[in-house]
């Protein structure tokens, strides 16, 4: 993994990473952001006004909860990670909380048009897959594992954590070890063919 010194600070958003999404020959430039508090309500604010996220499973639940916990605590737990296309349109979006355990996978979720679900017009492969592969950066840093407490019981989703990212079952949620995090990276740079660089 390449890492830069070079960080870009924005009113709502910081970059944290540049990726590539898709399959080796049709990837497409990506970029991961980092929410700043406490404008991290607004930003999702704005995304939810797009077209393509129109029918989001959780994009009003994510901001309600932002809402719910603007004080505290609770709301200094969360960290909030953003892909954007090259256009600046949100394409994938997670949001994460430290706990003893591990780094805690709250939601994430891919633009609904490019998602797995919407197979006759998905053209970008391994968005999911590369937030997720980025988040084991985060985890990792503080030596943690990677949980998902709660999955959704849909077939695709449990294909794409169990089967694609390797992840082992946990009580109704799913686990990444730290020893298998590089695991995750390696593959999706095969995948994408190109790796993910942490500015």
């Amino acid at each position: 993994m390449k890492i830069n010194s070079f960080s870009n600070i924005f009113f709502q958003k910081k970059l944290v990473a540049k990726c590539k999404v898709g399959e080796q020959g049709l990837t497409k430039n990506a970029f991961i952001y980092q929410l700043e508090k406490p404008l991290d309500c607004d930003y999702y604010s704005d995304q939810e006004l797009a077209l393509e996220w129109k029918h989001s499973f959780y994009l009003k639940e994510v901001k309600d909860d932002i809402s719910k916990s603007t004080t505290g605590s609770d709301k200094s737990k969360f960290e909030h990670y953003v892909m954007e296309n090259e256009d600046g349109l949100m394409i994938c979006y997670s949001a994460i909380r430290q706990k003893h355990n591990g780094e805690h996978l709250e939601y994430i979720e891919t633009m609904p048009c490019l998602s797995s679900y919407n197979i006759a017009d998905r053209k970008i492969k391994y968005i999911g897959e590369t937030m997720l592969a980025f988040l084991t950066t985060v985890a990792s840093k503080l030596r943690k594992d990677l949980i998902v407490p709660n999955i959704a019981q849909r077939p695709k989703t449990l294909e794409f954590y169990y089967r694609l990212c390797k992840m082992h079952p946990l009580d109704g949620g799913a686990k990444l070890e730290k020893k298998d995090f590089d695991k995750l990276l390696k593959q999706n740079e095969t995948h994408t063919g190109s790796s993910i660089e942490l500015v």
